[in-house]
């Protein structure tokens, strides 16, 4: 973490030394691990919170067995592959898988927060692969770029397009792909390493393609 007045990033605070998860987000007045390794053991589809944190501080705590704390954890055991990123939604945080989406909302009450899965057809490809505009996700996935405002999802990939796209993305290279919003241009962004011969940079080993949406028209 890097506090307000800091010039250099350190170790979390209170986050216990053998733990490590791939996507560390805020959520709310939370921080959430999501999919974790915690020394030896690796619990792919768990969600760990911290306890509710003031603003410019670390969280003070992230034990479950703290019963003054807020903190504490969720095993999604319904999901059939590992978490990888989420992002908020409105009032709800999104999580994601390669196959699946869940949603994680706050119940106001003793058990923090209650989650329900959304899609079971539908996941995102790597790590930083969603972007929220206009109260919408737009999400990059394995075989889609899709939207949805947390009911109703929606492609947004024609066949051409989508062809054009899935066809040549270097499958082996996924946790490369990421999206960008331009807000200036009202365009996202949907990056990925191509193997098409029209690229101008054919052995990349970052992104050297996107899929550009305009938002606007």
């Amino acid at each position: 973490f890097r506090g307000p007045a800091g010039t250099n990033f350190a170790d979390l605070t209170n986050w216990d030394s053998n733990w490590r998860t791939p996507s560390l987000r805020a959520y709310g007045d939370f921080l959430l691990g999501i999919g974790m390794e915690e020394g030896a053991t690796s619990y792919p589809t768990r969600v760990r919170w911290s306890d509710v944190t003031l603003a410019n501080q670390v969280p003070g705590t992230w034990s479950e067995f703290d019963l003054t704390a807020s903190s504490g954890y969720n095993d999604l055991v319904q999901v059939t592959t590992e978490l990888i990123d989420g992002a908020p939604l409105g009032s709800n945080f999104i999580l994601y898988s390669s196959n699946q989406v869940w949603l994680m909302e706050q119940t106001g009450s003793q058990l923090v927060f209650n989650f329900r899965q959304l899609f079971t057809d539908a996941g995102v490809i790597n790590a930083n692969c969603i972007t929220q505009v206009d109260g919408l996700h737009f999400v990059f996935s394995s075989d889609d770029i899709y939207t949805h405002d947390g009911t109703t999802k929606q492609s947004i990939c024609d066949e051409r397009v989508k062809n054009f796209v899935f066809q040549n993305l270097n499958n082996q290279a996924s946790d490369v792909c990421f999206v960008q919003y331009n807000p200036t241009l009202n365009e996202i962004m949907f990056c990925f390493q191509s193997g098409d011969a029209l690229t101008a940079f054919p052995n990349a080993n970052r992104c050297n393609r996107a899929a550009v949406f305009n938002t606007r028209n």
